[in-house]
């Protein structure tokens, strides 16, 4: 007999009494039962998986359990293939075939026929087991998308949005590249002069994640494109900025693909773009610390 915790993450029964007798290479699932067989899978305080498994008798003594420990990336039809190749291991160790009843003892044959002689030994053949079924295919690649507030790369707070991807290359190690845009907005940073702004950038660089927390180390590069509205004479001009930034990140999953993600960036602007009147020094530049502050959704694949 087996069970699984109703309120435990990955709760699948079906899946894994699927996966438990797909591996086990007796039918040890068949009633009537002389063992009962519990699963209960939590989360970990790292955010990886936790799965007990509890073997009693019908009598509901504890005959022995087990306790595996998986990372966060690890989908949950692989932790139930795991829990399962686990449980099927403990059972077929402890399984011996039922003993055979004696033979009912005969009277002697009173005119007993010579016996043939007896058929040459057969060669011990080595028993094969069933092939285990391939392990999912694990997820490397993402996509994402979401919104985005920044500080100081435009005279005032602007909203905007971004889309970006990543490559996982190591366990705890991927490298990701975005795109975002900022909204148009209408500033006065030279007095009077009402100015039409926009900003378009890309970043690049590894990311080191850990449980649900990670820290991105990033090259960053863009331009912004203003133009004067009311003057007889409008003025458009593009400016551009380079610079390196560092992100931190928090990552909650909402399902075996999808992932919510909120970050934070502060980058250090090594070339600032700048607003400059005709004839007159410089009205505003680029601050030399920049901050980006955003959310977004990301598909594993």
């Amino acid at each position: 007999m087996v069970t699984i915790a109703r309120n435990s993450h990955c709760d699948r029964l079906e899946d894994f009494e699927g996966l438990l007798d797909l591996v086990l290479a007796q039918p040890l699932l068949e009633p009537p039962a002389s063992r009962v067989l519990s699963a209960r899978v939590v989360r970990t305080s790292t955010g990886g998986y936790g799965v007990d498994l509890v073997f009693k008798d019908l009598d509901d003594q504890v005959l022995d359990t087990i306790h595996r420990e998986y990372p966060a990336a690890t989908c949950c039809h692989e932790v139930l293939y795991k829990a399962a190749l686990a449980a099927a291991l403990w059972m077929e160790k402890r399984e011996t075939p039922p003993e055979e009843p004696p033979a009912p003892a005969k009277g002697p044959d009173p005119c007993p026929a010579p016996k043939p002689p007896p058929p040459a030994a057969p060669s011990p053949s080595t028993p094969t087991e069933p092939p285990l079924p391939p392990l999912p295919v694990e997820r490397r690649w993402f996509l994402g998308a979401g919104g985005l507030f920044a500080v100081g790369i435009t005279p005032e707070v602007v909203g905007g949005a971004h889309m970006g991807g990543g490559y996982r290359f190591a366990e705890r190690w991927t490298i990701e590249a975005n795109a975002r845009a900022t909204f148009p907005l209408l500033t006065r940073p030279l007095g009077t002069t009402l100015v039409h702004v926009y900003t378009a950038s890309t970043t690049l660089g590894p990311c080191y994640l850990r449980g649900s927390f990670g820290v991105c180390g990033l090259v960053m590069a863009g331009a912004m494109w203003a133009e004067t509205v009311n003057r007889t004479y409008p003025d458009p001009d593009r400016l551009h900025f380079f610079g390196v930034a560092i992100r931190g990140l928090l990552e909650h999953p909402v399902g075996d693909r999808l992932k919510i993600r909120m970050d934070a960036e502060l980058g250090g602007n090594l070339f600032r773009s700048r607003f400059k009147a005709e004839e007159k020094p410089t009205r505003w530049r680029t601050e030399p610390v920049t901050a980006n502050f955003g959310a977004s959704l990301l598909y594993w694949f």
